[in-house]
C-alpha cells in the first residue's frame, strides 16, 4: 500500500471515529435531556396526585363537621309511611297515606322499632347485607330483623324516601315508600 492510499483510509477513520464521538456525544446529551424532564414529568405529576388526595380529604372532613349530620343516605333516623302498594290491608284513602298517620320506622346504627298507630309494636337488633331482590330482580341493599327468625327486607332510596320491598308482590309483597321524620 503506497502512503498516499494509507493516508486516504487513515484520515477516513479518523473522520468517521469524529462522527462517531460527536454521535455518541450527542445521544448523550440528549439521553440526559430527556433524563432531566422525565424527573420533572414525575415530579409535577407526584405533586398533583398528592395535592388531588389532600384536596379529596379536606373535602370530606369539611361535610362532616357541617353542624347537623347528614343521614340521607343511612337508615338511621324516623320514617313515616306515604305509600303502599300490594298486601292483604285495604286503605280507604288508596295508596296514599297523609303525614302523621304513626305507622313508621326507626333506626339507630344496630337496632330499630316498629311503629303503628304511634306506638312500638316490634322492635330489636338489625344487621344490612346486600343480595337480590325477589320483588325487583336487582342486587341491591336489605336489612335482616333479627327476631325469632331472620327476616329480610329490602330497601333503596330515591331522593328523600326510602322504599321498601318486602317479599314478593304476587304473594301478598308490599312495596312502601317512607319519609324521613327525624333525623338520629
Amino acid at each position: 500500500m503506497t502512503l498516499n492510499a494509507l493516508s486516504a483510509v487513515e484520515g477516513v477513520t479518523g473522520a468517521y471515529r469524529a462522527q462517531s464521538r460527536y454521535a455518541t456525544t450527542y445521544r448523550k446529551r440528549w439521553s440526559n435531556l430527556l433524563y432531566f424532564y422525565m424527573k420533572q414529568y414525575i415530579l409535577l405529576f407526584g405533586i398533583l396526585f398528592i395535592g388531588a388526595i389532600v384536596l379529596i380529604s379536606c373535602n370530606k372532613a369539611e361535610q362532616k363537621t357541617n353542624g347537623k349530620q347528614d343521614n340521607s343516605g343511612t337508615l338511621n333516623g324516623k320514617w313515616e309511611l306515604r305509600v303502599l302498594h300490594g298486601g292483604m290491608a285495604v286503605n280507604p284513602s288508596g295508596p296514599n297515606y297523609p303525614p302523621g298517620n304513626g305507622d313508621m320506622w326507626r333506626f339507630t346504627d344496630s337496632l330499630y322499632e316498629r311503629y303503628a298507630n304511634g306506638q312500638i309494636v316490634v322492635s330489636g337488633k338489625y344487621s344490612l347485607t346486600k343480595d337480590t331482590s325477589q320483588a325487583t330482580g336487582k342486587y341491591m341493599d336489605a336489612f335482616i330483623l333479627q327476631q325469632d327468625f331472620p327476616y329480610k327486607i329490602f330497601f333503596e332510596f330515591s331522593n328523600d324516601s326510602l322504599v321498601m320491598y318486602n317479599g314478593m308482590i304476587a304473594a301478598d309483597g308490599t312495596i312502601t315508600k317512607y319519609v324521613r321524620v327525624e333525623n338520629q
